[in-house]
């Protein structure tokens, strides 16, 4: 059925029947090449998915047997991200941000396109925002209420690293709100409980867990002040937090200098 509507010039068929032979479904053996021709051929024909997907593919080379090629990369995420495809928005944002694909850095640009991503959902977009608003960055001014406002999109939208942000808001008093530890608890289990593959997030859970082990919000801080002091909260940036010193991988007791 899919190769029927697939031959006969059907966008969405064409990305279902690349799909298919890209990952070895509807019975068929996995074949980089078929999926390659209709990847494409979806894409031609406007297909967001698929353009965001030969975007990645040549971003980074070798998966379909093609070379690194940027100017690709960049025509295919810009015709994705001009459709909606938020994933390519918020990709278009890095880019611009770093001056990466080859483009200059354009700070009007790379926001345009991280709020064009985060309006649509994009958690990660939605915490570059805020870390923007935070800090002053992207050409914003400092916005603390913009800034509370989405990393709270962010964080309900499972972002872990914005729940932690909120964690610390709510426990430090900063971001503009005041110390509320019932908060604080609410959004430490979150983030605490957030799968992660991230090396970084993986440090934060191991981070948060001593915490838990040491700390009871509803008796007071033994020692937290210490340990969370060596968490410098996240940088505003896509990439996620900056980690140091925490000696996690040792049996320091909370509240142990290191």
């Amino acid at each position: 059925m899919y190769t029927k509507a697939a031959e006969g010039g059907h966008p969405d068929a064409q990305y279902r029947l690349a799909w298919a032979y890209d990952h070895g479904e509807l019975d068929l053996l996995t074949d980089k090449k078929e999926a390659l021709k209709w990847y494409r051929q979806a894409a031609q024909r406007g297909n967001v998915y698929a353009q965001g997907r030969l975007g990645d593919a040549y971003e980074h080379g070798d998966y379909f047997g093609l070379l690194t090629d940027k100017k690709e990369a960049l025509k295919w995420y810009r015709q994705a991200a001009q459709r909606g495809h938020v994933a390519a928005q918020w990709r278009l944002g890095v880019a611009y941000e770093d001056g990466d694909l080859d483009l200059a850095i354009d700070l009007v640009a790379a926001l345009m396109w991280f709020k064009k991503a985060a309006q649509r959902g994009n958690a990660i977009a939605q915490r570059r925002l805020a870390g923007a608003y935070e800090y002053g960055e992207l050409t914003l001014a400092i916005n603390l209420e913009a800034a509370r406002t989405w990393y709270q999109k962010a964080a309900e939208g499972g972002d872990s690293l914005a729940q932690h942000r909120l964690f610390w808001a709510s426990y430090g008093g900063t971001l503009g709100l005041k110390t509320d530890l019932e908060a604080a608890s609410m959004w430490f289990k979150k983030a605490v409980n957030h799968d992660s593959e991230d090396e970084d997030e993986d440090k934060l859970a191991r981070l948060l867990r001593k915490l838990q082990e040491g700390y009871d919000f509803s008796m007071g801080a033994v020692g937290v002040a210490t340990v969370v002091g060596f968490y410098r909260g996240g940088d505003g940036r896509g990439g996620g937090a900056r980690l140091i010193q925490l000696g996690l991988e040792s049996d320091v007791p909370l509240g142990t200098a290191i």
